[in-house]
């Protein structure tokens, strides 16, 4: 069974904003999840990616990648393993395919019907790789 870690710094709200506006155009959050026999390490931390969001008039223009990016950064800080998450299987107009794309695409492994699982390390090492080649 996982318990919730209990500490403010294990859980976090991601915001993007507009530059003029200051208005929030995307976010995610997240929080840590550890197995009680871990001990203090953090090994064999969890990362749960909670609601995501992006404000429709501001998508396909690269908001959520950059919030995606901040948040496995954030994880990594954290010594979290793995990234596990679901999309949401009711979302309208077609948006969880693109939901979908967007997480294999990052590297993310569909475990089931459903659920999924990142490698936080591999995941941010490939993300790096990609920004030093553009």
């Amino acid at each position: 069974m996982r318990d919730a870690v209990d500490d403010p710094d294990d859980r976090t709200i991601i915001v993007a904003r507009e530059a003029l506006s200051y208005r929030i155009v995307g976010s995610e959050s997240l929080n840590l999840i550890k197995s009680p026999d871990v001990g203090e390490a953090g090994i064999g931390r969890i990362a749960w990616l909670g609601f995501v969001c992006t404000h429709p008039s501001y998508r396909n223009r690269g908001i959520y990648s950059r919030v995606w990016r901040a948040g496995l950064e954030w994880c990594a800080e954290r010594e979290a393993a793995t990234l596990d998450f679901t999309s949401n299987p009711n979302a309208p107009d077609g948006l969880r395919d693109d939901a979908i794309g967007f997480y294999e695409s990052h590297g993310a492994v569909r475990l089931n019907t459903n659920p999924y699982k990142l490698k936080i390390k591999e995941a941010l090492e490939a993300e790096r790789q990609a920004d030093s080649s553009t």
